[in-house]
């Protein structure tokens, strides 16, 4: 008898561990998602034929230059194409359907965070014959309204900073402006400054998709817990109005940051900097 409840106990146990781990992975899992959704890029767009009609089932492959990785997508019923969780990077876009010829386009630039559109023209012809697009309009973020300032790793790499603070970029963006008080370099929490008359020292950094600031109890205020070197960062983007769903818990601004990664190719560099207050314009 007691060991018929010692088994029924043991299966118990081990149905609740289960229960959990499945829980656990769940949650996790959304988690990731969720966050992946704050930081990647999206694209979309109409596949249709020199009519103008929509071609449905057409093959779309968006491939990231830098990496050599392939995101495939086909063009559902109405010839729309989706692709998400696309990490910011430079791509090429090629699309082919029966009876046309084969579309490709270079340059393709998807900075942290936008949802951008590019309609594909297809040509009648030979899929062995291609049509490469070698000019077009400039890529604009057209499937939300979030406003705001890029900043990317041109301006990272080229623009001074005092005590190559990363952060103090963020005064490139319109309407924010610094703190009363507030000094500029490391010394300085990152996101100690105003934006469009906010109160200072509430935005929300993210790094990765992950939270690096604490929410200090009582006050309202975000310390941030991480600053990471001016070389590691890709690009980030300063969030100040008419957020997507994805964000939230910050006063009025965000900034999104991408840190860099390797690419298909070896590369490094080698730098010297020279920061003497001798050299300030005052």
């Amino acid at each position: 008898m007691n060991n018929q409840r010692n088994r029924r106990r043991s299966n118990l146990c081990i149905r609740w561990l289960l229960s959990a781990l499945v829980l656990l992975g769940v949650v996790g899992f959304v988690s990731t998602l969720a966050w992946t959704q704050v930081t990647s890029s999206s694209l979309t767009g109409l596949v249709t034929d020199p009519s103008g009609a929509v071609v449905p089932g057409a093959k779309v492959v968006l491939t990231d230059t830098n990496k050599g990785y392939d995101y495939p997508a086909t063009a559902d019923s109405v010839g729309r194409y989706v692709i998400t969780n696309l990490p910011p990077s430079a791509y090429s876009l090629s699309a082919e359907a029966p009876g046309f010829k084969t579309y490709r386009r270079g340059g393709i630039v998807l900075d942290v965070g936008t949802s951008s559109s590019v309609d594909v023209r297809l040509e009648v012809g030979a899929t062995a014959q291609a049509v490469d697009v070698t000019a077009a309009a400039p890529l604009l973020s057209t499937q939300d309204a979030v406003t705001g300032q890029e900043v990317d790793r041109t301006l990272i790499n080229d623009l001074p900073l005092v005590g190559r603070a990363i952060f103090d970029l963020a005064f490139l963006a319109p309407g924010v402006i610094q703190a009363p008080g507030a000094t500029f370099g490391p010394q300085n929490n990152g996101n100690n400054f105003v934006s469009n008359g906010g109160r200072n020292a509430t935005a929300e950094v993210l790094i990765d998709g992950v939270a690096a600031t604490t929410y200090e109890p009582n006050t309202g205020i975000n310390t941030v817990l991480y600053t990471p070197s001016v070389d590691a960062v890709q690009e980030f983007k300063i969030m100040q109005n008419n957020y997507t769903a994805e964000e939230g818990f910050t006063g009025n601004t965000y900034v999104n940051m991408v840190l860099r990664s390797g690419t298909n190719q070896y590369h490094g560099s080698v730098y010297d900097f020279l920061r003497n207050d001798k050299l300030d314009a005052n």
